[in-house]
């Protein structure tokens, strides 16, 4: 066909033509249109506008344009739009699965030292044991109290006899009410007239000066009047 007869030609038969183009070729190559970046490649009529889509990877006019025609290319991916505004926060997520437990840290540095504490009491001194012996007939029960020194306080006692006489009984044995001394008593239920010895410890306390006067009057009472011993029985 030459250029004068398809220029010349009525605008209803290019049209068609050109319709008949792309559709078949359009059919043909839709497969690879548009190409691998997204371009579309096209070949527009000169004077007429017609526009027919061409696969470039193709041979022939399949794939190019004549020279009657003007190739053109328009991509398929449009403009990059404005950045849109900032979303609403999303909903609180659900809480995570527990940890694996850490490895153990290392020792902390030793703490500041600290204060000295106050004075413990004063400890027990003046240790002394005091003593003093009767003796105890056949029949007889003897009750017995004997004080410790002014100042000290008793931490032992008791009874015993010269013989370890087994008829010998004591009855009692252990500190006065007011912890100034030794007290108990002893029964002789045998034949024969035995020695008694009653033994206190004393130690010497801390005592604040109504504690050393309340002592004093109790041991003034305990001995004013009597002696170690009081027979009882016999």
């Amino acid at each position: 066909m030459r250029v004068s007869s398809l220029l010349g030609a009525r605008p209803r038969t290019v049209a068609a033509s050109a319709v008949v183009a792309i559709a078949v070729t359009g059919g043909i190559a839709a497969a690879s249109i548009p190409d691998g970046d997204g371009t579309i490649h096209a070949c527009m009529l000169k004077d007429v506008g017609t526009i027919r889509v061409i696969d470039t990877a193709k041979s022939g006019l399949k794939g190019k344009c004549s020279n009657l025609e003007t190739e053109i290319t328009w991509n398929q991916k449009g403009q990059t739009g404005p950045k849109g505004d900032k979303g609403d926060p999303g909903a609180k997520g659900d809480p995570g699965a527990p940890g694996a437990k850490g490895d153990k840290g290392d020792p902390g540095a030793p703490g500041a030292k600290g204060d000295p504490g106050d004075p413990g009491p004063s400890g027990f001194t003046g240790y002394q044991k005091v003593d003093a012996s009767t003796t105890i007939g056949p029949g007889q029960t003897i009750t017995g109290f004997l004080p410790c020194p002014s100042g000290k306080r008793p931490t032992g006692g008791g009874w015993t006899t010269a013989e370890n006489d087994f008829q010998v009984k004591m009855f009692g044995s252990g500190p006065d009410a007011n912890n100034t001394g030794w007290a108990g008593g002893m029964h002789n239920q045998g034949s024969t007239t035995r020695t008694l010895t009653l033994t206190v410890y004393c130690v010497t306390v801390p005592a604040t000066q109504l504690q050393a006067q309340a002592e004093a009057r109790s041991r003034e009472r305990s001995a004013n009047g009597r002696s170690v011993f009081k027979i009882v029985k016999g």
